[in-house]
């Protein structure tokens, strides 16, 4: 099994560094405040993956007799419940600066202070029970951050969010942002169900570090695919302003495209969804995606990402 937990793990790595990266170039082209948190939450995430795998994979040696007793391990294992602690600390503040940005709401200075202050208090009194050898502290206070906060603050965080989105506009901001939402709630829901299947003896204490590294795995490839839709989404609107009218209808006609198709091509470049564009044009769900498939034709593009970008596209200095 601690095979499968290391390939797990590593797998877990390199998609969450190609999500670190794809984060970084959409952030400096689009601009967009929340993806620095969203940035620094998945280089905590997959900080706290790679010291997972090294606990595993010192205690597989340790029970082999290949690294038991080394002072690096007895350090490492000393305090890696202060290293988790100080992980998910930062992680849960990326967390909620990400969903204040998403909303933009600033989180009150007060809050913040609390949570900064509460959070290093549990530090401090970890690493107290490290250095006193007070071992059931550190146990305590590491099972407190670890599980009740972070589980506390992952709910109560994301249906905050989900609660007040739900008017946010424009629409394909919104869905953007509560697919982001659902795959924090995903995770954490998952953890809590894992940990405690962990701690009734439902499962091998091996089986729940696959099942965790796989966690990782899936939060990070969610992250990795959502990135790019979600920045053609956002950056569409802008786009749109920046094409002219002339450009806009010299376009249309090279295409073919008829009026309806228009008024479709602009609601979709907007990031509508079909339900959308049902909506506004007051027409049916076969009829919008009867309109789609003719665009799709007539411009030769495969999905809504490739038509935004070809009517959305800076067209200065072209002929």
């Amino acid at each position: 099994m601690i095979h499968f937990v290391i390939i797990a793990f590593f797998l877990a790595l390199i998609v969450g560094t190609a999500a670190i990266a794809r984060i970084s170039l959409i952030r400096r082209r689009s601009k967009l405040p929340f993806l620095a948190f969203l940035f620094s939450g998945i280089v905590v995430l997959n900080l706290g993956a790679l010291t997972a795998i090294v606990s595993y994979y010192l205690k597989a040696n340790i029970v082999s007799g290949m690294a038991g007793g080394s002072p690096p391990t007895e350090f490492y294992f000393k305090w890696n419940g202060v290293l988790s602690t100080g992980l998910l600390g930062g992680l849960n503040i990326s967390f909620l600066l990400m969903i204040s940005s998403l909303l933009g709401r600033r989180l009150p200075s007060l809050f913040k202070g609390i949570f900064v202050a509460g959070w290093a208090a549990i530090l401090t009194v970890q690493a107290a029970g490290v250095i006193a050898g007070f071992s059931n502290l550190e146990f305590i206070m590491n099972r407190l951050a670890n599980h009740i906060l972070t589980t506390t603050i992952f709910l109560i965080g994301g249906m905050y969010f989900l609660l007040r989105a739900r008017d946010m506009k424009p629409s394909y901001k919104r869905q953007r942002l509560f697919g982001f939402a659902r795959i924090q709630l995903v995770w954490i829901l998952t953890w809590v169900l894992l940990r405690f299947l962990y701690y009734i003896e439902r499962i091998t204490d091996w089986t729940f570090v696959f099942f965790e590294a796989v966690l990782f795995l899936t939060t990070n490839g969610l992250v990795l695919l959502s990135l790019k839709e979600f920045a053609a989404g956002i950056q569409s609107g802008p786009r749109m302003n920046a094409v002219s009218a002339e450009d806009w209808q010299k376009e249309c006609i090279k295409f073919g495209i008829t009026k309806r198709e228009r008024e479709i091509i602009h609601l979709i470049c907007e990031g509508n969804s079909n339900r959308d564009i049902r909506d506004q044009l007051f027409i049916s769900l076969q009829s919008v995606k009867d309109h789609i498939y003719r665009i799709y034709q007539k411009t030769g593009v495969k999905n809504r990402v490739q038509l935004t970008n070809l009517f959305t596209a800076d067209k200065t200095g072209q002929d």
